[in-house]
C-alpha cells in the first residue's frame, strides 16, 4: 500500500509538469502563427487561484534577481494596466501583444483599430461571461450574460434610457446635490468647511440619484429636517417624476437589520464571500465574517423584493409611474401584466416553463443589482477623481467656474433648464473636466473579450492576423487613453490632467484623430448637444477613448452618468470652491496669518497637492470599477473666499 502512495505522489506531479508543458507549447505554437508580437509569462493572471494568492507570491518573486524576472515581471500584477499605463507597450513597441502562459494566452491592446473590431464583432468576439460571476450574485443580467439571453435582456432594459428620462436624471441630481451641500455647509450657509469623507459622500450621493430616478425611492439625507423633505419633494413632483415614495436611506425599516445604504455597502464589501462560497455553506457557518456576508446578500435582496413585489402590484393594478423606472421597466419586459397570473417564477428553470413570465423572478432582480451598482459606484468615482483633479490644478477649476458662469448667469438653481443648459455643459469646460477626468480613469481599466472556441482575424495596419482560439482579451483603456499617436498634448504630459487638450481642433490634430465623424465622443456631442451649441471638443478616433466600452455592448448607462456628472459638478462649483485641506500640516488660523501669495502657503499647498497625487497614482483599486483605496480630506469654500487663492 505505502509503494502504491509513494508511487502516485511520483507520478502524479510528472504528469502535470508533462501537461503543462504541452499546454504551453500548445499556446506558444499558436503564438508564433499568429503574426502578433508575444511575451512569455509563468502564469496566467486570471487564473482564481493567482488572483487570490498573488499578494503572498509577487513580494517573494520580486526579490529573484532581476535578470530573471525582467522579460515578464511587468506582466504577472491583475492591476499592472493601471500601474504601468503606456509604458509596456511602448517597451515593447507594439500596440497589441499576446501574454503566453502555461495556463492561456492574453491578448492586450491599446490599439484603437484593434479595440474598434473586437467591440463590434459581438459574435466574434464575446465576453467571457465567467469573469463577470461577481455581477450576477442575485441572478443573471444585461451585463453578465452573452447570445439571445443577453440580447432579450437588453431589449427589455435599454428603452429606459431616453433623452426625456435624462431630464428626469437631471432634476434629481440638482436636488440631491442641493440636499448633499447643504449637510456640508451648515443651515447658516458657512464661508469655509472641511469635508471629511469625500468619497463617501459623492457615493451616498449617487446612490440617491439612481435610486430616485431608476427605481422611484426617494432617499433622504440624514439630519433633513421635515421643511427641507417638503421641499424636495415638492420639486420632485413639480418635476412630472411622478410620485415620491420617501425613505431616509440611513434608517432601518421594520422586518430590515440593516438600512438602505448600509445593506448595498455592505453586500459590496463582502461580495469575495458571497461569490466563492456556496449559499448554504455561508448561511450556516460559523465564522462572523461570513455571518455579515450573509446578513448582508439577504438584506438587500430583501430590499430588492421587496421593491419587485410592489412594482408587479402597480403593473397587475395598471399603475404606471412617469420616468425612469427600470424595476417597473423589468417587470413589464418579463411579461407580468394585469392579465398574468399571481405567484412568481423564482429561477430560470421555472421560467422556461412558465407561459406567464419571461424574467424570472431572479432576473429581474439580478438586472435591478447591476443597474444600482453600476449606476452610482462608477459615476461616484469618476465625480470623486474629478473634484480632487480640480483641488489640485486651481487654473482649470477657476475656468470651469467662469464657464459656469457664462451658462447660467444670475438665474437661481431652480430655473435651469435642461434643454437649454447641458448641451453648453457638455461642449464647454465642464464637459473637458468629465472627459479628461474619464480619460485619465477610466471607471474599468480593462474591457473583457474572448475567442471562444474559434480563432478569429484582425486587420491591424493593413496586415492581416489571428488570435488563437480560446484566448482572453483585455481592451486596455488607461493605456488607450494614453496612446500618443492618438492624443493631442505633448507625449509626457499624457499623465496629466490638462482638460484644455478636448479643445484642440480635430482638423488640426498631427496625430490620428477622427476624420470620417466616427468617434464615440462625437457620437456623444451629437446626441447631446442642440442645435446652438455646436460640438466643439475634440474628437478622437474610435476605439482610442472607451471609457464606457463600445459596441453593442457599450454602457446603456452612457447618458445617465453623463448628464448625472455635469449636473453635479455645476451645482459644486457655481458658487463654491473645492480647495485641498491642510489640516495634517497647520492650523487654519496659522494659515490665514501666512502672506496670501506667499512662500509658506505656496509650500504648504504643493505640500497637500503632492500627498494627493501621490494616493492618486498609487492608492487606487481596480476591483469592480476603478476607486480611491485612500480618503482625501478637502474644503469647501464660498468663491472668492479661498483660503489660497487661484
Amino acid at each position: 500500500m505505502v509503494s502504491v502512495i509513494a508511487i502516485a505522489c511520483l507520478i502524479l506531479p510528472l504528469l502535470y509538469l508533462y501537461s503543462t508543458y504541452r499546454s504551453f507549447s500548445r499556446h506558444l505554437s499558436e503564438a508564433k502563427q499568429s503574426g502578433i508580437r508575444y511575451v512569455i509569462v509563468p502564469v496566467f493572471i486570471y487564473k482564481r487561484l493567482w488572483l487570490f494568492t498573488q499578494e503572498l507570491w509577487l513580494p517573494l518573486i520580486r526579490k529573484l534577481p532581476s535578470s530573471w524576472t525582467a522579460p515578464w515581471i511587468t506582466y504577472i500584477e491583475s492591476q499592472w494596466p493601471w500601474a504601468q499605463g503606456f509604458r509596456p507597450f511602448k517597451d515593447l513597441d507594439a500596440d497589441t501583444f499576446l501574454a503566453v502562459s502555461p495556463g492561456g494566452s492574453i491578448l492586450w491592446t491599446c490599439e484603437p483599430e484593434a479595440i474598434s473590431q473586437i467591440s463590434t464583432r459581438r459574435n466574434d468576439f464575446p465576453k467571457p461571461i465567467e469573469m463577470y460571476k461577481v455581477l450576477n450574485v442575485y441572478g443573471p443580467n444585461v451585463v453578465g450574460t452573452e447570445g439571445m439571453v443577453w440580447r432579450h435582456h437588453r431589449k427589455t432594459t435599454a428603452p429606459q434610457f431616453t433623452e426625456e428620462n435624462n431630464r428626469l436624471v437631471w432634476s434629481e441630481t440638482l436636488d440631491q446635490m442641493q440636499l448633499m451641500m447643504d449637510s456640508w455647509m451648515g443651515s447658516e450657509g458657512q464661508a469655509s468647511v472641511p469635508i471629511p469623507e469625500l468619497s463617501s459622500d459623492i457615493m451616498r450621493v449617487t446612490l440617491h440619484i439612481i435610486s430616485r430616478a431608476g427605481f422611484g425611492k426617494k432617499l433622504l439625507w440624514p439630519g433633513q429636517g421635515q421643511q427641507e423633505q417638503d421641499e424636495s419633494i415638492s420639486r420632485m413632483q413639480s418635476s412630472t417624476m411622478g410620485t415620491v415614495k420617501v425613505q431616509d436611506s440611513a434608517a432601518i425599516p421594520p422586518g430590515h437589520l440593516l438600512s438602505y445604504k448600509d445593506a448595498l455597502a455592505a453586500v459590496l464589501s463582502n461580495l469575495l464571500w458571497i461569490i466563492l462560497l456556496p449559499h448554504s455553506l455561508l448561511k450556516n457557518s460559523p465564522l462572523q465574517m461570513h455571518k455579515r456576508a450573509w446578513s448582508a446578500f439577504t438584506e438587500w435582496g430583501d430590499y430588492m423584493n421587496e421593491l419587485m413585489t410592489e412594482k408587479k402590484a402597480a403593473v397587475r393594478d395598471g399603475t404606471t409611474e412617469e420616468g425612469l423606472d427600470l424595476m417597473g421597466a423589468l417587470v413589464r419586459g418579463a411579461g407580468i401584466s394585469n392579465n398574468a397570473p399571481n405567484g412568481h417564477v423564482k429561477s430560470s428553470a421555472q421560467k422556461a416553463t412558465s407561459k406567464g413570465q419571461l424574467l424570472s423572478d431572479d432576473e429581474i432582480i439580478g438586472n435591478a443589482f447591476v443597474f444600482l451598482l453600476a449606476g452610482h459606484e462608477t459615476t461616484a468615482g469618476s465625480l470623486n477623481h474629478a473634484i480632487l483633479y480640480l483641488a489640485c490644478d486651481p487654473s482649470s477649476q477657476l475656468r470651469l467656474q467662469k464657464d459656469l458662469d457664462s451658462v447660467f448667469g444670475d438665474r437661481p438653481v431652480k430655473d435651469w433648464d435642461f434643454e437649454k443648459d447641458i448641451g453648453r455643459l457638455f461642449n464647454g469646460m465642464a464637459g473637458a473636466v468629465m472627459s479628461e477626468t474619464l480619460r485619465l480613469m477610466p471607471p474599468v481599466i480593462a474591457i473583457p473579450k474572448s475567442t471562444q472556441a474559434q480563432p478569429q482575424a484582425l486587420t491591424l495596419g493593413g496586415k492581416r492576423v489571428v488570435v488563437p482560439a480560446n484566448t482572453y482579451i483585455m481592451l486596455d483603456a488607461v493605456a488607450a487613453h494614453r496612446n500618443p499617436k492618438y492624443w493631442p498634448g505633448d507625449s509626457s504630459e499624457l499623465d496629466e490632467f490638462q482638460p484644455d487638450r478636448w479643445f484642440t481642433d480635430t482638423a488640426s490634430f498631427t496625430g490620428v484623430a477622427s476624420a470620417n465623424g466616427d468617434s464615440k465622443q462625437e457620437e456623444d456631442l451629437a446626441d447631446i448637444a442642440d442645435g446652438n451649441h455646436p460640438s466643439t471638443l475634440f474628437s478622437p478616433v474610435r476605439g482610442a477613448y472607451v471609457p464606457f466600452s463600445d459596441g453593442y455592448r457599450a454602457c446603456l448607462g452612457r447618458r445617465f452618468a453623463q448628464v448625472e456628472f455635469l449636473g453635479a459638478l455645476a451645482m459644486i462649483f457655481r458658487h463654491h470652491s473645492i480647495e485641498l485641506d491642510v489640516g495634517q500640516w497647520a492650523e487654519a488660523a496659522d494659515v490665514q496669518r501666512m502672506p496670501v501669495g506667499g512662500k509658506e502657503r505656496r509650500d504648504l499647498w504643493e505640500r497637500a497637492r503632492n500627498d494627493t497625487r501621490e494616493k492618486m497614482t498609487h492608492g487606487m483599486e481596480s476591483r469592480r470599477t476603478l476607486l480611491m483605496s485612500e480618503n482625501v480630506r478637502v474644503r469647501i469654500v464660498k468663491r472668492g473666499q479661498e483660503m489660497f487663492p487661484m
